[in-house]
């Protein structure tokens, strides 16, 4: 598991606590996240048997998975909700099992996926349109819409501090606003700001973020498109990227396709919207560039990969994660915790594609600045 997290932030209602399974209540932490006594028997029972019916485990590793699944039941006792998958997926690698992540309800993925699977049903709770990533405890923008941006003035690389000390879960459906502190760099002094709330399902949400950071940059008498992809799978985003395809087609003279950020590894590629069965290219037609990172899986890696093939596409960025197996979701308690599980074939590649113009994107922003997207710019204008 990586160190790092990239999630949109997400304020759900905690979890009230399970009382039925210890003598004593457990005092809430000083942090106001509520505890859990401890895990039912029947997510540890349903996590080992999806793993085994999923994975086709070895006989060992069915051992071991089995024995840790044990002593980690005493091990989660009064552990904060929110980090039960962490634990659940310590427990995974201590077991020598690869290919298969938990998810909770404060992960960001827990609601894509579940719309990616039709389950999208009450949508997602109050979000903040803004993609953050995580280094150690602090949050770092990584993209904010164009709202939220003019509102608080949010941008690339800004660190956010939460006002005394609220925790991601807290419950935000009775609010409207949530206060917190904002820096751009480290030694700068916070500045108070206030960020919406907003109540909508995933579709809209990622709609509403490929569509505020849509670009056309204009260099002499060229028009460069830039078009963000984050989530190809899901029906409201594949119309609305063909239509903008389309548009592009009469108003650019190349385009930039971002397939950056961990944005769940969803196993449909979208080439259609590229490409036709036999080959010949759609919607749009002139050159295409792709910005790829590390976090780059799933369809969206195949994509890129395709693209770099059959179209003549330039790949820009870094690595992709060389995650392109098809995935399959088991809901362990539903409405709280799911399993992701990779199926790996031989008919899919797994190893991680190599961008044409390499670009190191740091972890830590400089603030505002996107080495990747300038690096395709610079690309472009030399032509």
């Amino acid at each position: 598991m990586t160190s790092f997290r990239w999630v949109l932030l997400v304020l759900v209602i905690p979890l009230i606590a399970n009382q039925s399974m210890a003598a004593e209540p457990v005092k809430p932490a000083a942090s106001n996240e509520e505890l859990i006594q401890m895990p039912s028997q029947d997510l540890l029972n349903g996590l080992l048997a999806a793993l085994k019916k999923q994975l086709g485990l070895t006989a060992g590793q069915i051992d071991a998975l089995t024995k840790n699944t044990n002593s980690y039941q005493q091990k989660l006792v009064g552990t904060p909700e929110e980090q039960i998958a962490d634990r659940l997926n310590a427990l995974i690698v201590e077991s020598g099992i690869e290919g298969a992540e938990v998810i909770n309800r404060h992960d960001p993925l827990f609601w894509l996926y579940r719309a990616r699977f039709g389950l999208d049903n009450p949508p997602a709770p109050a979000q903040i349109p803004v993609w953050l990533t995580r280094r150690g405890q602090g949050w770092h923008v990584y993209l904010a819409t164009l709202g939220t941006s003019a509102s608080s003035g949010l941008k690339r690389g800004d660190e956010i501090e939460f006002v005394k000390g609220l925790p991601l879960n807290f419950d935000a459906q009775a609010r409207k606003t949530l206060d917190v502190k904002v820096k751009s760099l480290s030694w700068d002094k916070p500045q108070n700001t206030a960020l919406a709330l907003q109540q909508k399902s995933v579709g809209q949400i990622f709609l509403d973020l490929t569509q505020s950071h849509r670009k056309v940059f204009v260099t002499g008498k060229t028009k460069t498109g830039v078009l963000p992809m984050p989530a190809i799978d899901l029906d409201l985003l594949r119309v609305d990227v063909e239509q903008a395809l389309k548009q592009y087609q009469n108003t650019t003279d190349q385009l930039i396709v971002d397939l950056r950020g961990p944005y769940g590894g969803g196993g449909m590629t979208g080439l259609e919207l590229f490409m036709d069965e036999k080959g010949k290219r759609v919607h749009y037609k002139k050159p295409l560039y792709i910005l790829i990172d590390r976090y780059t899986s799933g369809g969206r890696e195949l994509l890129a990969g395709l693209l770099q093939r059959h179209a003549g596409a330039v790949l820009v960025g870094e690595a992709t994660a060389g995650r392109t197996a098809p995935v399959e979701l088991t809901e362990l308690e539903p409405g709280k915790f799911i399993l992701i599980t990779e199926h790996k074939t031989k008919t899919i590649e797994t190893a991680p594609i190599n961008p044409d113009r390499p670009v190191a994107e740091s972890l830590m922003f400089a603030a505002g600045q996107d080495k990747i997207l300038e690096s395709a710019l610079a690309i472009i204008s030399k032509k």
